[in-house]
């Protein structure tokens, strides 16, 4: 019995595609666990991909894109590198579960600062509001004619 490759040339190995969608996979299975976690449906809808995260820590739309981008970009070059180096595929799948290891732990912290943050702006509004003087019940003064 023979075996016939189904295909042409394969180009990189099915490890390196992971590499290339790591930063969407990332964040889905971490938002999905998140939520299973929470005891929510993994389907429902919330604020808590790492774009959401973004808008939380106040960065503009302009900045997120370009970190998003960048850190698209790291693991894609990782995995190529290993791809063109001839890394075993198991060696290639361990720096890939290191990788998304070090991305939930990041994102957790991450996660974390922006409650904090979003504490503390909502404090130093409320302090401000409470400085400003209130005025009458009635509104702004009026003089009569």
């Amino acid at each position: 019995m023979t075996t016939e490759r189904v295909g042409g040339a394969k180009y990189i190995e099915p490890v390196t595609a992971l590499y290339l969608v790591a930063l969407p996979l990332f964040d889905m299975t971490f938002v999905t666990v998140r939520r299973v976690m929470a005891r929510m449906s993994p389907f429902s809808a919330d604020r808590t991909h790492i774009h959401h995260l973004m808008e939380s820590l106040d960065i503009s739309t302009r900045r997120a894109v370009l970190l998003i981008s960048c850190a698209y970009l790291g693991p894609a070059f990782v995995g190529l590198m290993l791809d063109r180096s001839g890394a075993a595929i198991a060696q290639q799948f361990y720096v890939f579960l290191s990788i998304f290891i070090t991305y939930c732990l990041f994102i957790s912290q991450a996660w974390r600062i922006a409650e904090r943050y979003q504490m503390l702006k909502k404090a130093d509004a409320d302090k401000s509001a409470e400085s400003i003087p209130q005025s009458n019940a009635h509104g702004p003064a009026s003089t009569s004619c």
